[in-house]
């Protein structure tokens, strides 16, 4: 019975790391995406992408009036975002789930 709970807390656990990092192409990524560089630029905050060219990106450096350039091999990883995506209904179906599992386990 112990075996079992602790079978379902580690599955539980586990579960929420099985989402990754996604690929995306460079040149679908649409004017007014914000960013993070890795690279030459070391940027801690977000960039608004201003153009994508096949071998450049123009981007404005948030609080900046001025966008600069930068090649695509300068590059070493950049972060786009999605936009904000809200998650209640998956958690509290993964809560339902889990709290309902758990207290079967424990009824044996």
């Amino acid at each position: 019975m112990r075996f079992a709970t602790l079978a379902v807390l580690g599955l539980c656990a586990i579960a929420p790391a099985v989402g990754g990092a996604q690929s995306t192409d460079a040149l679908s990524i649409a004017a007014g995406t914000h960013a993070r560089l890795s690279g030459p630029t070391k940027s801690k905050g977000y960039l608004t992408v201003v153009a994508v060219d096949p071998d450049s990106l123009r981007f404005r450096v948030e609080g900046q009036s001025d966008s600069r350039a930068l090649s695509w091999q300068a590059i070493d990883e950049m972060d786009v975002s999605g936009g904000m995506h809200t998650n209640v209904a998956g958690g509290a179906e993964k809560g339902f789930v889990g709290g309902f599992l758990l207290g079967a386990v424990s009824r044996l």
